[in-house]
């Protein structure tokens, strides 16, 4: 443990919650020092399965990484049916679009088994920011990478749909 976080009491990072994180894609160019930092501003949650993690239109604060076990993202079509949109695993996450703006959620996210998530708030994401510009820097490039895919994924579904 380095002197800053004995002399600060800050809680020290958890190895596992590194690892964890490191194997992440979003977080793919973060330094074994940026990692730590992250883990220290994470908070891990073990939800059931068939728990609704949130709902469509509920207010957004901040994102949640799969540290294991799995989701559905869900919508509602015009009849009330509700239609899987991509089912998500270990590593994956959901929830970033907060990080960046204040939207609504625009789906409803499920556990479709026991499923260990970790959560970033907004607010913790800008304390990050205040703190180490670097690292969220890394964060928000590979966060825009992940944006443009799924609006290319996005637009080529529509496109095919018609």
């Amino acid at each position: 443990m380095n002197f800053f976080k004995i002399l600060f009491k800050t809680k020290p990072a958890d190895d596992e919650t590194v690892v964890s994180l490191s194997k992440v894609q979003l977080f793919d160019n973060l330094s074994l020092n940026d990692l730590e930092e992250l883990s220290l501003e994470i908070e891990e949650k073990n939800i059931d399965k068939d728990a609704i993690i949130f709902k469509e239109n509920d207010e957004s604060d901040g994102m949640y990484i799969i540290k294991n076990g799995g989701v559905n993202i869900v919508k509602q079509n015009d009849k009330g049916e509700e239609i899987v949109i991509v089912t998500l695993g270990n590593y994956d996450y959901f929830g970033e679009m907060s990080l960046i703006d204040n939207i609504k959620r625009t789906a409803t996210v499920k556990t479709i088994i026991p499923t260990t998530l970790y959560f970033l708030s907004k607010e913790n994401f800008n304390k990050m920011l205040k703190k180490n510009k670097n690292t969220t820097i890394k964060i928000l490039f590979n966060l825009s990478r992940t944006l443009s895919r799924r609006l290319e994924l996005t637009t080529k579904n529509f496109i095919f749909k018609k």
